[in-house]
C-alpha cells in the first residue's frame, strides 16, 4: 500500500478520536467564517471542543461542497450541516471516552503498542522508521500518535460493550426489513430520464462570476416553473439546454444506473416518475431531470437475499443499541454549545 494514503487514513482515524493533527489543520480547506477556528465549539463534560477540531473532522464534506456548491447561500446551509454533523460525532466520541474512564477502565498499554505495530506491518511493511518519518511530515509526534490512537482503541471497546447483547436477527424482522427495503436487494436497476442543464457561468463580462450564477440558477427555475404548469420538457431543453442532449430533447434514452455519475443516479432512482425534479447542480450547470420510466432490477437470488439480510438486519440493529447507547450517555451528561452557528436547535444556550 502507498505510505502516504495509508498514513493520511491513519491520522483522520486519530483525529476523529481527539484533538486533530497539524498536518490536517494546514491543509484543510476554509469553513464558513463566522467564528475563529480556535473558538469553543462545544464543552462535553468540562472538555473542550474547538472551532478547529470540528473543522479538522469535517475535512472532507466541507472540500466537497466548496468544490460541488456554486450558490453561496446553498453552499453556506451545506457547510453549517457538515460542521454539526462533525461536531455531533466528535461529541458522542467524546461522551463514550468519559464514560469509558468514569467506569475507571483502561486498556494495557501492551496491547496499544501492539495495535500500532500491526498498523506499521499492514501499511509501511513493517518499517517503524518509514512510519515515522510520515508522522514527522505531518507534524506529529510518535506520542501523540500513540494517544490518538489508544482512545480510537477505547471507543471501538466501548461500541463493541454497547452492542454486545444485539441479538441474531428473527425472521420477523428480516421480513420485515426485506419488505421495506426491497431495492438493497434487486440488480442494477435502469431509468429512461431526460434532462436540461443551464451553465452556471455565461462569460458576461458585465456581472461577476456570483451575479451569474444568480441569474442562470433564476433562469433554471423559471423554466422547471413551466415545466410544472405544462410546458413539454423536451421543446424546453432543445431551446434552453446546453449539453449534449439538448438536441433530443434532452433525452437519454434507457441507461443503467451504473452508465450515470453518481449524482445523477441518486436524482433518477429517488424522484418519482413523471415528476420534474428540483434545480440541482452537477458539473458546472444547473439541472433539471424528468424521469419518463425506470425499470427496477430483478431479485437476486435467495441465497444472496438470506445472507445480505442477515448482515443488514444485523448492522440495523447494532446502530440502534448504539443510538440508545449514545442517547442515555448525553442525557446525563452536561453539554455547552458556545458558538451559534454549530448550536442543536434544541441544545442549550451558552453559559
Amino acid at each position: 500500500m502507498n505510505a502516504p494514503r495509508s498514513i493520511t487514513l491513519l491520522l483522520a482515524a486519530a483525529a476523529l478520536a481527539g484533538a486533530p493533527a497539524p498536518a490536517a489543520r494546514a491543509q484543510r480547506p476554509p469553513g464558513p467564517e463566522t467564528a475563529s477556528r480556535n473558538s469553543v465549539a462545544a464543552i462535553v463534560n468540562g472538555k473542550v471542543i474547538t472551532r478547529n477540531e470540528v473543522e479538522t473532522a469535517a475535512q472532507y464534506q466541507l472540500m466537497m461542497i466548496q468544490q460541488g456548491v456554486s450558490d453561496a447561500m446553498d453552499r453556506q446551509q451545506k457547510e453549517r450541516e457538515a460542521l454539526r454533523k462533525g461536531l455531533n460525532d466528535l461529541i458522542d466520541r467524546e461522551l463514550i471516552i468519559s464514560e469509558f474512564e468514569r467506569m475507571g477502565a483502561t486498556i494495557k498499554p501492551q496491547y496499544v503498542d501492539e495495535d500500532i505495530r500491526r498498523l506499521i506491518r499492514e501499511n509501511f511493511e513493517g518499517s517503524r522508521e518509514q512510519f515515522l518519518l510520515e508522522l514527522k511530515k505531518r507534524g506529529m509526534t510518535w506520542a501523540r500518535f500513540r494517544e490518538q490512537h489508544r482512545k480510537s482503541l477505547v471507543v471501538a471497546a466501548m461500541r463493541g460493550q454497547a452492542t454486545r447483547n444485539v441479538d441474531f436477527a428473527t425472521p420477523e424482522q428480516k421480513e420485515r426489513y426485506f419488505r421495506e427495503n426491497q431495492d438493497e436487494f434487486r440488480e442494477e436497476g435502469a431509468v429512461w430520464m431526460r434532462t436540461l442543464a443551464i451553465p452556471q457561468l455565461t462569460g458576461d463580462a458585465g456581472l461577476t462570476a456570483e451575479q451569474q450564477r444568480t441569474r442562470q440558477r433564476k433562469l433554471a427555475n423559471e423554466i422547471r416553473t413551466r415545466l410544472l404548469q405544462g410546458a413539454d420538457f423536451a421543446a424546453q431543453a432543445r431551446a434552453y439546454s446546453q449539453d449534449s442532449k439538448s438536441a433530443s430533447g434532452g433525452d437519454w434514452g434507457v441507461v443503467q444506473r451504473s452508465a450515470l455519475a453518481p449524482q445523477l443516479a441518486e436524482v433518477a432512482f429517488s424522484i418519482p416518475v413523471k415528476t420534474v425534479s428540483q434545480v440541482f447542480e452537477f458539473r458546472g450547470f444547473y439541472y433539471l431531470m424528468l424521469v419518463e420510466e425506470r425499470q427496477p432490477g430483478k431479485l437476486k437470488s435467495q441465497a444472496e437475499i438470506d445472507e445480505l439480510l442477515d448482515r443488514l438486519v444485523q448492522a440495523d440493529l447494532k446502530k440502534k443499541a448504539m443510538d440508545e447507547y449514545l442517547a442515555k450517555l448525553r442525557k446525563k451528561a452536561t453539554l455547552v454549545f458556545p458558538d451559534p452557528e454549530l448550536r442543536p436547535p434544541d441544545g442549550p444556550a451558552p453559559r
